[in-house]
């Protein structure tokens, strides 16, 4: 078995990437609108990324109401593996956890969401 030399990018960081790859240059809260995700989520997804080289944030303008200026953020061109990668029976990514819209859900919300429409079709059934 060959040993591995670093770790597997994360799904979430996968879906950052492939986010910004279809918007092009833009900033985290379009990002998380994207991704559908909240900010904070887009914002901790983000900075390892820029760490790792994927991802560029460059400041734009001046401050707005005396915060910090806008960062734009963009591909750095470095190659990242896609979403679609990820085997299903790796426990990262299972096709019941998915949205219609494709995008993942967490596993305790995808059991919950299981749990609730199959009461819905016990309580149909009783009727």
């Amino acid at each position: 078995m060959e040993k591995r030399t670093h770790q597997a990018m994360p799904l979430s960081q996968r879906l950052f990437c492939e986010a910004l790859q279809e918007l092009g240059p833009a900033t985290l809260p379009e990002i998380a609108i994207e991704m559908g995700r909240p900010r904070d989520a887009a914002d901790r997804i983000s900075r390892p990324l820029v760490s790792l080289g994927y991802v560029a944030t460059e400041q734009s303008g001046a401050p707005r109401g005396g915060g910090r200026p806008t960062a734009i953020f963009s591909l750095t061109g470095k190659p990242f593996p896609p979403s679609a990668e990820l085997d299903p029976t790796s426990g990262q990514v299972n096709k019941a956890f998915v949205r219609k819209d494709h995008t993942p859900m967490c596993a305790s919300t995808a059991v919950l969401v299981q749990c609730v429409t199959s009461m819905v079709r016990l309580g149909a059934q009783t009727r």
